[in-house]
């Protein structure tokens, strides 16, 4: 799927500035600066244990960082928090309901934003039907599937009509291809509208290349590289004809290359 033509972003929306953050003694964010743009699509990218969901969880107010400045919007993390949450939705990586239907848990996540009972109606029947839940909407959370649970998750926080999301790996979790593609044109129009600024994180280079403005690389508790996939490709070197998995692997780590290879010669030749 392609992206739907864009307009330009506005003027920063949120920053992160100078975050640090250690647990039981360990670096996990070390200097991490990073800009939203208002309107933008940002796509977080990197290996595992870069440091992509402590990044959401300081960003989404989940977590405190040990240092440094976060601010949405115009408003301080630290002391407006209540005012940044009630125009900001968080998925985190491995979400939870309610051990209540799906309906019931969706109405929570309304009420919590002040949705009025018609608009919350029609924007759960759309929910539902998108991510092919409706036939199970009076289902208890505690029997879904782990790909269901997503579903049903990712419907919650929609439901809301946030200005910012911040989703955590929305395309993983065993979700179907239909809600995949549910989720990827939900994300691509709003990016074209510019109405909504919205954050997430994924493993899936594709998306991060097909879906978002620009794009971060993230790995040792640090933004290393961030632009649009093009200016990502120039700042590695490589040519445009390249795989993005080969620009990911320059930008992201020390070594960058792969020793296949050499693992296989390891092995010995077999018959």
């Amino acid at each position: 799927m392609a992206k739907i033509e864009r307009g330009p972003c506005g003027e920063t929306f949120a920053e992160m500035k100078g975050v640090s953050l250690s647990l039981q003694r360990t670096t996990i964010l070390d200097h991490v600066d990073l800009k939203v743009m208002r309107g933008e699509l940002l796509a977080i990218v990197g290996i595992n244990g870069a440091g992509k969901s402590s990044l959401l969880r300081c960003l989404a107010g989940m977590w405190k960082p040990t240092k440094g400045e976060i601010t949405v919007d115009g408003l301080d993390r630290q002391t407006d928090d209540l005012a940044i949450r009630r125009f900001t939705a968080y998925l985190p990586p491995d979400p939870a309901l309610h051990s209540l239907s799906i309906r019931e848990n969706i109405r929570i996540f309304a009420e919590a934003y002040g949705i009025e009972e018609a608009e919350y109606l029609r924007r759960m029947d759309s929910l539902l039907r998108m991510f092919d839940l409706k036939d199970k909407q009076d289902k208890n959370a505690s029997l879904l599937s782990r790909g269901e649970l997503k579903k049903a998750c990712l419907a919650a926080v929609l439901v809301t009509g946030a200005r910012f999301y911040i989703l955590d790996e929305p395309f993983t979790g065993g979700i179907d291809p239909r809600g995949y593609d549910s989720l990827r044109r939900v994300l691509n129009q709003l990016a074209a509208n510019r109405d909504v600024t919205a954050v997430f994180a994924t493993q899936v280079l594709e998306l991060a290349t097909s879906l978002a403005d620009r794009i971060a690389v993230v790995n040792y508790g640090r933004v290393l590289a961030i632009g649009t996939e093009a200016e990502l490709r120039a700042a590695s070197g490589l040519g445009p004809e390249a795989p993005f998995s080969e620009v990911f692997a320059r930008l992201a780590s020390k070594d960058s290359t792969v020793p296949i290879e050499q693992f296989l010669a390891s092995l010995g030749t077999r018959e």
